[in-house]
């Protein structure tokens, strides 16, 4: 979530839902699809927001491979990072599986 913009909103006196109709929303929202349709493949590091878990699974189910790295101190647990194709808690061993990746 962008502090920012919320912040940003509500001193417009904006509700969520009216912000989200907004320009910089669907600005932000195209910006970030497009790039999300476009690439080969996804890595999310953690922690990270409810917008990385969606463009995770956004990705994911268009068929592309997801991979996360994080950290073995994961705060909350989530079964439902088992939908990634791998996840790494070194950034070394992530990117030893981008390169094999890359050149199958």
């Amino acid at each position: 979530m962008d502090l920012n913009w919320q912040k940003y909103e509500k001193a417009r006196g904006r509700t969520f839902t009216q912000a989200l109709e907004g320009y910089h929303a669907k600005h932000v929202f195209e910006f970030d699809k497009f790039h999300l349709d476009r690439c080969d493949a996804v890595v999310m590091v953690m922690p990270c927001g409810k917008s990385g878990f969606a463009e995770m699974a956004y990705t994911v189910g268009r068929g592309k491979p997801a991979y996360i790295l994080a950290t073995d101190n994961i705060e909350r647990f989530d079964v439902m990072i088992q939908f990634c194709t791998a996840l790494f808690t070194t950034e070394a061993a992530l990117m030893h599986e981008l390169t094999r990746w890359a050149s199958a």
